[in-house]
């Protein structure tokens, strides 16, 4: 079994560097069994001329960004870094892994000029994907999903609801012993 191990996935995106090129946010991700390292590496690319314009380094965390609808109401898909602070190293067990999941960080980012728009934490594995402008504000919100485990090995699902605009925590509600998912419907 390798004791080191990298990946790298990119995609395109909008064209923040106005070179009428898309650009390409690429991850990449090494993994050290030696040492129990893990970190993660976000660079956006210039697709025109594979150029850096910005690189993001996430040390003893899995991160990835994805999109997450528009929260800025500017008609552009910002996106979210969702950052899993792990307790101890990665395994060969997918559930095992998640368990080692203390702590997730979201990171809304804005899709035209990628500053940081808000951060909101939990404890434990997360992810937030956008619903629908459910406030009236022109900005989608979040479902953040959020997975718990018990000391009897039960797991637990929260499903809370961020506003896009601010990341805050708009309602939380706990689903015992199912798997909590929602998407929006008509009004």
């Amino acid at each position: 079994r390798p004791q080191s191990m990298a990946m790298t996935v990119a995609y395109p995106v909008k064209d923040a560097d106005r070179d009428d090129a898309p650009d390409i946010v690429v991850h990449t991700f090494h993994i050290d069994r030696m040492n129990g390292s893990l970190s993660t590496s976000i660079a956006r690319v210039s697709g025109a001329s594979g150029v850096d314009i910005d690189e993001q380094e996430f040390m003893g965390a899995l991160a990835i960004e994805y999109p997450a609808g528009n929260l800025t109401s500017d008609d552009v898909t910002d996106n979210i870094i969702a950052i899993y602070q792990f307790n101890g190293i990665m395994s060969d067990e997918l559930e095992d892994d998640l368990k080692n999941i203390t702590a997730t960080r979201l990171e809304a980012i804005d899709g035209k000029g990628g500053a940081k728009l808000w951060e909101q934490s939990f404890s434990g594995p997360a992810v937030a994907l956008p619903v629908a402008d459910l406030t009236g504000d022109d900005k989608e919100e979040l479902a953040a999903y959020l997975i718990r485990y018990g000391e009897d090995a039960s797991i637990t699902n929260d499903l809370a609801l961020l506003q896009g605009s601010d990341g805050a925590v708009l309602w939380q509600k706990n689903f015992p012993g199912f798997m909590a998912i929602a998407m929006p419907g008509a009004d």
